[in-house]
């Protein structure tokens, strides 16, 4: 008897004794000590709940912060940024990254009597989301595709060498899916050697959404435009 109590003291002694972990380590015995779930591999990854967007809006009271994978157009992570009560999702793939510079024409442009004209711009000094198609686009040239709906904001600048014609105007046109949403206006005098005609505008587009600068002008004449000191840019403002 006395060796069986000796045993099982000894048994009882090298059993673990059970302490209170506040968080978990998944591929890792040390998991830091700042995360409540830390996982650890150099092989896979974390893989978030996947929805169709009409899923993720049926969600009832999301959490603020709550994170889900969404597979249907436009796919991405989302994260609730409002309240339970009132929700707001993000797409966090886009959030802040959607930015374009360009500028151009290597060659000047003409520009027929009321015609839209297209600015070929063919210089892009960045471009975070890839969304603006240059002149060499094999598709939607000098277009600026809007990845996400939301409020943007446009800044543009085109140059004119001398109006062979002192009556008519011409216009730095913002045309959304092939109509005229802003336009910035001058009325040059005959000959004016050079002017400059620029324009900025909040513009509120849906996912999809084709934007272009286009110059008009109403002289009568076929007009011209410099091959230097024009420039387009844009960025999301409020998603």
């Amino acid at each position: 008897m006395k060796t069986f109590f000796s045993v099982l003291i000894f048994c009882l002694g090298i059993i673990p004794t059970p302490r209170a972990q506040n968080n978990v380590g998944i591929g890792t015995a040390t998991p830091d000590a700042s995360a409540l779930l830390d996982l650890a591999s150099n092989n896979k990854g974390a893989l978030m709940p996947r929805m169709t967007a009409a899923q993720r809006m049926a969600i009832a009271h999301p959490a603020k912060g709550l994170l889900v994978y969404q597979v249907t157009a436009p796919e991405g992570f989302y994260y609730n940024a409002g309240t339970a009560a009132a929700p707001n999702w993000i797409l966090l793939a886009n959030e802040k990254r959607i930015a374009f510079s360009v500028s151009g024409p290597e060659e000047g442009v003409d520009l027929y009597n009321v015609t839209n004209v297209p600015i070929p711009f063919a210089v892009e000094q960045y471009d975070l989301g890839n969304d603006y198609l240059t002149s060499s686009a094999l598709i939607n040239p000098n277009n600026f595709i809007a990845p996400v709906p939301g409020i943007y904001h446009f800044d543009g600048n085109i140059t004119w060498i001398g109006f062979e014609e002192d009556f008519g105007g011409a216009e730095l046109r913002l045309m959304v899916n092939g109509l005229k949403v802003y336009a910035s206006r001058a009325n040059p005098e005959e000959d004016d050697d050079m002017f400059g005609i620029q324009l900025s505008a909040d513009i509120q587009l849906n996912a999809g959404d084709k934007v272009q600068l286009c110059g008009f002008q109403s002289s009568g004449y076929t007009q011209h435009i410099l091959p230097f000191e024009n420039w387009f840019s844009g960025r999301l403002v409020i998603q």
